[in-house]
Parts: C-alpha cells; sequence; structure tokens
C-alpha cells in the first residue's frame, strides 16, 4: 500500500515536469510528508528515470544548478525531520523569504532593471534614435510586473511573531531584505510587512492595540486613502463634483451600502481606542481589561479580514458595471471598424478609475498592473477580430453572396416600386401576388408565361418593353427554356385560355387587393383592374 502511495506522487511528480515546468506542483508532493515518506517517493522517481539520484540531475537540469528550485529540491531531499515532533524541520528562514520572491515576472524585471542601469551610466545612448522609445517602455513593464507570482501570505508568515531583535538577526543572513520586499510589494501587503521589519511583533497591550488601529487607519481611514492617482481618478469619475465628495471614503460608503461590516468594524476601532486612552491614564490593566482586550484584538481582526472580502468583491463589481456601461458607450458613439479597440481600451480605462478612486493606496502596483495587461489582451482580441472579419469580407466566397444578395435587395425593391423586374435577377422576397398579377415576364425560376387579351397586342407590349425577339413581336416567351417555343397567337385556343387565365388570378388577388398589399401600378400592368373583371368577367 505504502508503495502504490509512493508511485502515485512520483507520477505526479513527473506530470510537474512534462512540458512547462511546475515546481510548486513538484514540491507539493514531498511537503508535509515524514523523512520516510519522501524518500520512498523519491526512490520510485529515481526508479522510473532509470535509478541512481535521479532526482537532484532532472532537477539541476530543468530548473538551473543555480535556481532556487534547484536548491529546494537538495534542502527538501537532506533535511531531516525534527526528533521531538516527527516533522520535518523549517527550511532557512532566509531561503523561504528569498523562494516566495521568485517569480519568472519578478526575476524578468531585475533582468529589465539591470540592463537599464547601462543607460543611467551612459545618458547620451538615449538620444539614440528609436532607443529612448524602448527604454521608456521596458521601465514600465519592470515597474508593473515586479510583484506578479510574488507569495506575499508567505513572506508574513515568516515575518509574523518576529521580535524586532529577530528581524535584526534575519536581516544579517539577508541583507537586502528591505530592499527586496520594497522592491516586489505594494498595497496593503506592503504596509503591513513594513510595519513587520520596523516594529517587529507587538510585545505590550499598548503597542498590539496601535498595531491595530494603524491598519484600521488604513484599511478604512485616511492613511490608506488619498493620494494624487486616488484624486485624478475621482475627477475623471466624478467631473466637478469631485471637490465635494471625499475620495478617501467612496469605498467605505459604498460598501456601507451593502454589507455591515464595514460599521462592524469602526465599533471595533472606537473601543480599541477608549481601552487605549484607558491604558495610557492608568498604566496597566487589570486581568478583566487584559482579557476583554485580547477579545476585542481577536474580534477586530476576524472583522478586517471580512471587511477587505466584503471591498474588494463590492468594488469589482462595480469596476465591471461601470466598464461594461462605458465600453457600451463608447461603442455606440464611434462605430466603424476600430469600435471594438475603443470600446476595450475605454472598459479597461474606466474600471481602472473606478479601483483607484474607491481602493487609494489599497490598489497596489501588482494589481494595477494586471488590470493593465488584462486591458492590452482585451484590446487585443477585438483587433484579432477585426482583421479576422476583414479577411472574410475578402474572401471570394464572401463577396459573391453579398453580390447576390445586393441584387436580390434591388430586384425587390425595384418591384415594390412598381417597375419590372430585371430578367435573370435572383429570386428574393416575393409575394404570392406577383406570380398572379405579373404578365409577360419570366421569372428565374421558370414560373409560367402569363398570356395576354390577343397574342398581337400582347407581342406589341412586349416589343416595346424590349422583350420581344423579332420585329412582329407575336412570339411570347412562357416559363423555362423548353416552354420558349409555345406560340401565343391572336384569336386562338391560347390566347383564350391566356385570358381565362388572368381573370382567375385577378379574382384570386382581389383580397390582397382590398388589403393594400397590391400596389397600383402593378394592377394596371395586367391590362385591367380587379374591378373591371368583376364588371366584365372573360
Amino acid at each position: 500500500m505504502a508503495g502504490d502511495l509512493a508511485e502515485y506522487h512520483a507520477a505526479r511528480m513527473d506530470t510537474a515536469l512534462y512540458g512547462v515546468n511546475d515546481p510548486k506542483a513538484l514540491f507539493k508532493q514531498l511537503e508535509g510528508k515524514s523523512e520516510w515518506q519522501r524518500k520512498q517517493i523519491i526512490d520510485a522517481f529515481n526508479k522510473r528515470h532509470g535509478g541512481g539520484n535521479a532526482f537532484l540531475r532532472i532537477a539541476d537540469d530543468q530548473f538551473g544548478a543555480e535556481s532556487l528550485d534547484a536548491q529546494k529540491a537538495r534542502l527538501v531531499l537532506d533535511t531531516p525531520d525534527d526528533p521531538f515532533t516527527g516533522l520535518q524541520k523549517q527550511l532557512p528562514e532566509d531561503f523561504v523569504l528569498r523562494y516566495a520572491q521568485d517569480s519568472v515576472w519578478n526575476r524578468a524585471a531585475k533582468t529589465i532593471d539591470a540592463n537599464v542601469k547601462l543607460f543611467d551610466k551612459y545618458p547620451s545612448l538615449a538620444f539614440l534614435p528609436g532607443v529612448a522609445g524602448l527604454v521608456g517602455q521596458a521601465q514600465t513593464a519592470s515597474y508593473f510586473m515586479r510583484g506578479w507570482g510574488v507569495d506575499s501570505d508567505k513572506v508574513k508568515d515568516v515575518l509574523k511573531g518576529k521580535s524586532k531583535e529577530e528581524i535584526e538577526e534575519l536581516k544579517k543572513k539577508y541583507p537586502e531584505l528591505e530592499a527586496d520586499l520594497r522592491y516586489c510589494l505594494s498595497g496593503r501587503n506592503a504596509f503591513e510587512v513594513d510595519l513587520m521589519l520596523r516594529e517587529g511583533v507587538p510585545v505590550t497591550a499598548e503597542d498590539k492595540v496601535k498595531r491595530a488601529l494603524a491598519l484600521y487607519e488604513f484599511d478604512r481611514g485616511s492613511a490608506g486613502g488619498g493620494g494624487l492617482g486616488q484624486k485624478i481618478a475621482a475627477g475623471a469619475l466624478l467631473g466637478p463634483f469631485a471637490a465635494f465628495v471625499d475620495s478617501g471614503k467612496l469605498a467605505n460608503r459604498l460598501v456601507d451600502q451593502f454589507t455591515p461590516s464595514g460599521t462592524l468594524l469602526d465599533k471595533r476601532a472606537a473601543e480599541l481606542r477608549e481601552q487605549l486612552a484607558a491604558l495610557k491614564q492608568n498604566g496597566s490593566l487589570t486581568g478583566e481589561q487584559q482579557a476583554h482586550l485580547d477579545a476585542t484584538l481577536a474580534m477586530m481582526d476576524a472583522s478586517t479580514s471580512t471587511y477587505l472580502e466584503s471591498r474588494d468583491e463590492i468594488v469589482g463589481a462595480v469596476a465591471t458595471v461601470v466598464g461594461a456601461v462605458v465600453g457600451a458607450g463608447v461603442t455606440l458613439l464611434t462605430g466603424g471598424a476600430a469600435a471594438p479597440i475603443l470600446a476595450a481600451l475605454a472598459t479597461g480605462v474606466s474600471q481602472i478609475a473606478v479601483k483607484a478612486a474607491m481602493l487609494g493606496h489599497s490598489y497596489g502596483r501588482n494589481e494595477l498592473g494586471v488590470d493593465i495587461a488584462m486591458t492590452m489582451v482585451q484590446m487585443a482580441t477585438a483587433g484579432i477580430q477585426i482583421g479576422g472579419d476583414a479577411l472574410r469580407r475578402c474572401s471570394p466566397d464572401h463577396q459573391r453572396r453579398h453580390r447576390q444578395r445586393r441584387v436580390g435587395v434591388r430586384a425587390d425593391r425595384d418591384h415594390e416600386q412598381g417597375r419590372a423586374r430585371p430578367l435573370g435577377a435572383p429570386r428574393a422576397g416575393l409575394e404570392g401576388w406577383d406570380r398572379r398579377l405579373r404578365v409577360g415576364s419570366c421569372e428565374h425560376d421558370g414560373a409560367e408565361g402569363r398570356g395576354a387579351r390577343d397574342g398581337e397586342a400582347r407581342g406589341e407590349g412586349l416589343r416595346q418593353r424590349g422583350w420581344g425577339r423579332r420585329e412582329d413581336a407575336r412570339r411570347l416567351r412562357l416559363g423555362r427554356s423548353e416552354q420558349r417555343g409555345e406560340h401565343v397567337r391572336g384569336g386562338d385556343r391560347r390566347s383564350e385560355h391566356a385570358r381565362g387565365q388572368l381573370g382567375r388570378r385577378v379574382r384570386e388577388a382581389e383580397p390582397l387587393v382590398r388589403r393594400g398589399r397590391v400596389p397600383e401600378r402593378a394592377q394596371r400592368r395586367c391590362g385591367r383592374t380587379p374591378a373591371a373583371h368583376r364588371a366584365d368577367p372573360p
């Protein structure tokens, strides 16, 4: 049973290394396992790859021998269990912090910044044609993608509970700790981590209350609001009314309309302020007061988590609605081939403006970069769609169908206006009365000829319209090509039969005439109106 489980995890490790490497999925198969379980899994993995120490060899080949992923593979393999707890010892904290920041985006940003420093050393290079624009674009991309893929929760887990002295010892092992964390973190995560690095874990009751109130002021007070970006975004959304609205409290007022989490958070903060004032006045707390303070701090943490989740959901929903409305408005106002691209741009910009106006400093650089990237993806998708539609319109089949549809529409329009439809025009949208009343025309689908009162008079009419084939115009085209040899001669049985058929069809069309569905010009084309047929039936 244990061997089957080891084979299962070894197969999952193979899957993580297949195609695009997924080191997190690879190490997940080893995390939380005891030392003997890890040994069984790695032995099964080595057997699948020819034996020996294949695990470390493949890790070096796939991730790079100097990469943090390869270093973590060695640490996971060599770190023994704690003899007292039986669990694997914690990896070195400085390595955990470095590994939490190790993402392809963060590495790319650091590489870009390292190469751009050349222009700081040699400023004259920036004057080369096209170089300055590329440098600016590279710096902008580096600025926004620094924190993508960074595990901020793991960073806070390592720093949580450490005193100021322990933080200083950690900085000695990792001298670039503060600079690296400031480089990749932003928003509330950066604010909270900065408090941990500067102050460590709060020890006294007064320090605990001050830490909780500091986070409250950033989340719901004035510390997290304001800023030039928030003022610009609020001005763009509210226009002249922005001067009368506190942009730092937009999210608070919005969230309070949908959930009581904000008001509960305000209530907990007010209680903490009262307890802090009592603490400063008395200098110490009784056992009952300390228990009450601890309970208030616990409820403060829970209320903060609930409020942040509710705020993110509500602000995200509002941003989506505003973006959809703005995009639809731009589409209606602009139109044309570039309308989808402009709509995608307007949608993304409006969503960013809503989040910046409502969240303030909580809307970090990382979130802004993600939203900008999503906007660019949507614009690119719209551009691809426009290009595909243009190529489709240029295809021969589409142009042929478009010509046929255009000819059919023109023929229908001419017919409704009383003009004769050209011979051979595609048939589209014809009514039943057309087949009954149109006399002497040859339809595209080979409908039968209509006849006339007498052949010679009808032939004269056909000759005047250009439909006759000879000068005497005594031959009448009837229906399909096999019927074209038939003749309609004046005074014979065929002419009488044609007149009878004409009268019958006109009588059938009388209900349509009364309803106004048959144009008068089409009635006159038959040579007599339905009223005339009623008065003098054939």
